[in-house]
């Protein structure tokens, strides 16, 4: 497992799909420009940490509770960008005309020394998702 093939994968699986990346969002957020964050892994791997006010939801049936209107700006993450990718896909072919996937997704924040929270507590762990993912994220940021 590499990144260049998840990203040759999320390419051919969701070719409709904009991205931002890490250092992109990372900006929005310290510029504090409006952008609505939401995280789409299941409960469990938000609960270990997510991006500081990530919302957390797990389809996109839930994004309208959310958002306010189609033109909000929305940056969605996952692990590494598959999930998040088809829910911006499905979100974009919904007249969603700014949702945007996060490359790379949380394990590519983490990898770059980002701030991850839980409880509002800056920590130092990820959820790995699984073994085979998992290997794409720096082994110090493995919840133990």
């Amino acid at each position: 497992m590499s990144w260049k093939s998840v990203e040759i994968i999320i390419e051919q699986d969701f070719p409709d799909t904009s991205s931002v990346s890490t250092a992109q969002l990372s900006h929005m957020l310290d510029n504090q420009e409006p952008v609505v964050v939401i995280d789409v892994r299941a409960g469990e791997e938000y609960h270990v940490s997510h991006i500081l006010g990530a919302e957390h939801i797990e389809s996109a049936q839930e994004v309208e509770k959310l958002v306010v209107g189609k033109n909000t700006k929305i940056v969605f993450y996952c692990s590494v960008g598959y999930r998040s990718a088809k829910i911006t896909s499905e979100l974009r072919k919904q007249g969603f005309t700014n949702a945007f996937n996060l490359t790379g997704g949380i394990f590519e924040w983490a990898n770059r020394g980002l701030d991850v929270y839980q409880n509002g507590e800056k920590v130092d762990t990820v959820h790995p998702f699984n073994k085979h993912w998992g290997m794409l994220l720096n082994k110090k940021y493995w919840s133990r």
